[in-house]
């Protein structure tokens, strides 16, 4: 098997075209809002050569194929190469079984550096500070304001999930965060939304989970923006 397989066609745009086109874009106030939520979860920006690279990749299991989808959808006009399915346990055990991942990355775009600075701490090259020693992902201080609910549900079917056996209600799973990053979430959902949730440990890592009474309250608040491929993440029948 090849080792990635485009699913879709992205725009393809190299030199020049490239360049004009990218002139002509900017984020809309919808891409915007998903980009925070998906930040929260698993977007991510990378370093090239040390330096920052202003562009976001979104992947996820082959078992969200569809949303990767319509992340792309939403995206496309930045976005140079489709959705590419790939094999994530190349060094796998003879006896294991493949698994895969889709994903897709923008382009490097101006209105995108805005997101990098406000998503990830930087540990500077004191001999160069133009060059990143290191990177890490952080809650944005301004986050209260940017957490809408479109933003909540992105996040939500980003990295979230559903407890159905005792508690019946929904987890974020902020494991990559923090732990004073999750308890901000945890207090920015409780002012602005009046969701109790509590930070607790899964593995040794601390992630958010939304009090039971609460579940109702964020079930209604996100459930006109999560796609019907998700929809089984909200109802526990």
């Amino acid at each position: 098997m090849p080792k990635s397989i485009q699913i879709i066609q992205g725009l393809g745009l190299r030199g020049n075209a490239l360049k004009a086109h990218l002139k002509t874009i900017e984020l809309t106030s919808l891409q915007r809002e998903i980009l925070v939520g998906t930040l929260l979860g698993d977007a991510s920006f990378s370093l090239d050569k040390k330096k920052p690279k202003y562009s976001v990749k979104f992947e996820q299991g082959k078992k969200n194929e569809a949303y990767v989808l319509h992340l792309f959808r939403i995206f496309k006009p930045f976005v140079g190469t489709g959705p590419v399915e790939r094999v994530i346990n190349k060094n796998r055990a003879p006896a294991e079984k493949p698994r895969y991942a889709v994903w897709f990355r923008t382009y490097q775009h101006e209105s995108l550096k805005y997101y990098y600075h406000l998503f990830y701490k930087q540990v500077l090259d004191p001999k160069n500070p133009k060059l990143v020693l290191e990177k890490t992902k952080i809650v944005p201080k301004n986050i209260g304001k940017l957490l809408t609910p479109r933003a909540i549900a992105y996040w939500f079917m980003d990295d979230g999930s559903y407890e159905d056996q005792t508690n019946r209600t929904y987890l974020f799973n902020t494991q990559g965060f923090s732990i004073k990053d999750s308890e901000f979430l945890c207090d920015v959902l409780l002012e602005k939304y009046n969701i109790e949730a509590r930070t607790n440990y899964d593995k040794g890592l601390k992630r958010i989970r939304v009090l039971t009474e609460s579940a109702p309250i964020l079930r209604d608040l996100i459930k006109d923006y999560v796609i019907p491929e998700f929809q089984y993440k909200l109802y526990f029948d």
